[in-house]
């Protein structure tokens, strides 16, 4: 019976685990989209503030996709930081690894 409840703890554990860890990927890529958007925006306002033709555009962000693409990232990872590092209350430590990579 004791072993029985230690492997139901497990379970519940690695669960709420499993769901936080969802919640935050799911949280940063949506926010990663937006960040990407919004400097493609700014990108495009300034192109056209300087009175470059679509084609000119569409080949400036063709040729700096991954300066965009990276840009975006970096934002978006220091408005994560910013955002769920005082407020998370997910802790990874051994144990937690543990529970994560080897369920019983």
């Amino acid at each position: 019976m004791l072993l029985l409840n230690k492997i139901r703890e497990k379970f519940k554990y690695q669960n709420q685990l499993e769901i936080k860890f969802s919640l935050y990927y799911f949280f940063s890529s949506l926010l990663f989209i937006l960040t990407f958007f919004i400097v493609i925006s700014i990108a495009v306002s300034f192109h056209f503030l300087l009175d470059h033709q679509i084609g000119e555009i569409k080949d400036w962000l063709y040729k700096n996709q991954w300066n965009i693409i990276s840009i975006s990232k970096i934002i978006s990872f220091i408005i994560i930081i910013i955002l769920f590092n005082n407020t998370s209350t997910i802790r990874l430590n051994l144990k937690t690894i543990k529970y994560l990579s080897f369920p019983m």
